[in-house]
Order: structure tokens, then C-alpha cells, then sequence
């Protein structure tokens, strides 16, 4: 059951890995920041994307710079380019990259940090449910209700919130269950899970 409510409060970044589709010709400065990104010289290779007038190119190359530094886990150095990329699928992709790597590394802290840095509003909600499925994984459920409270109402809050819930019944603690899914905003979830509760509590679970 665990694993099937990680799974659900996951599927906000469920989305393809990006492919870079490289121009059939690229400027002089677009192949010099490929080779310097190549070569892992990171700082030249941004003096020259901020160079760059050609939309498509200057895209191209901020995702390549990215995935490198993600590969290296200067994930701090990746941050600040997220938002730049024009497509939603770019951004989502990368961001699950940075929020898995973190989780990896357990610096769950600076995940949460991550998420609050960002400035769009979807992106920062959808970024929060990620960082509060790695503490679920975790089972710090304190720290992913806490996250839970700053998140939009909506299904991502929702699927935090029953998740949170979910784990607590699993262990038996329907006081604290309860709380939570008295958080939830009404419908056909917190319905159910008051159903659920309702009758645990009739059986003397």
C-alpha cells in the first residue's frame, strides 16, 4: 500500500526525458559553448550562452549545461537555470532529475529549499509534492505535512495529504490519521478515508 501511495503523490512529475535535437547548423558561439560544456568548463560556456540571440539555440544549450551539471551534482549550479527553459516538459524533467538526485544524496533539506526557490507558482507546488514524496519515503511525516500545509489546493495537496494518511493506518495510528484527513479538502478522497477510518474504529483497530 506504501509503495502505491508513493506512487500516486509521484505522478506530478511523471514525465519523458528531454532529447536535445541539435540544429543542422549552429553559430560559431553555440559550438564553442557545446565543447566548453564537453570539456567541463562550465563558467566560459555560460559567458557564452548569455551571448546568444537565437532562441532555439540558447534553449538547446541551457538544458545541455544542465544535464551536466546535474551529472557532476553541481546541483546548486543547475538551479537558477530551471525557469529560463521555454518548454514545461523541459523544466519538469530536469527538476525531477535535481529532486531525485538530492534524495539520493538524503540532503532532503536542500530539496525543500530548491522548491521554495522557484518562482512559478505550478512549478513550485508541483516541485513541493515531489520533495514530500521523498520525506513519506523517508517516513518523516511530520516534515511532509509540513510541506503538505504550504502546498495549493488542488489533487497534488490531496494525494500529499491521503498519502500522509494512508501510512498512519498502516501503522495504526488512526488519531493521528484522523487529523489529517480532517485536512483535506472535501471530496471523493477524504469521503473514503473517512468511510475507512469509520470503520477501523467500529472493528477496534
Amino acid at each position: 500500500m506504501l509503495n502505491k501511495l508513493l506512487f500516486s503523490c509521484g505522478l506530478f512529475l511523471c514525465v519523458s526525458s528531454f532529447t536535445i535535437t541539435e540544429p543542422h547548423a549552429g553559430s560559431d558561439l553555440y559550438d564553442k559553448a557545446k565543447d566548453f560544456i564537453k570539456a567541463e568548463d562550465f563558467a566560459s560556456a555560460e559567458s557564452l550562452i548569455v551571448k546568444i540571440d537565437d532562441f532555439d539555440e540558447k534553449n538547446r544549450l541551457i538544458k545541455r549545461l544542465c544535464k551536466a551539471y546535474i551529472k557532476k551534482g553541481l546541483l546548486n549550479r543547475a538551479e537558477p537555470h530551471i525557469e529560463n527553459l521555454s518548454e514545461e516538459e523541459d523544466r519538469l524533467s530536469l527538476i525531477k532529475k535535481i529532486v531525485t538526485a538530492y534524495g539520493d544524496k538524503g540532503d532532503l533539506d536542500s530539496a525543500k529549499s530548491f522548491a521554495g526557490k522557484l518562482k512559478d507558482k505550478e512549478l513550485r507546488n508541483k516541485t513541493r509534492g515531489a520533495v514530500a514524496g521523498l520525506y513519506l519515503k523517508k517516513g518523516d511525516l511530520s516534515s511532509a505535512a509540513s510541506i503538505a500545509e504550504k502546498l495549493e489546493k488542488g489533487e497534488i495537496k490531496t494525494k500529499v495529504y491521503a498519502a500522509i494518511a494512508g501510512i498512519y493506518i498502516e501503522k495504526g495510528d488512526l488519531k493521528s490519521a484522523e487529523i489529517i484527513v480532517s485536512k483535506i479538502e472535501e471530496g471523493e478522497t477524504r469521503s473514503q478515508l473517512v468511510a475507512l477510518l469509520g470503520t477501523l474504529k467500529a472493528n477496534g483497530k
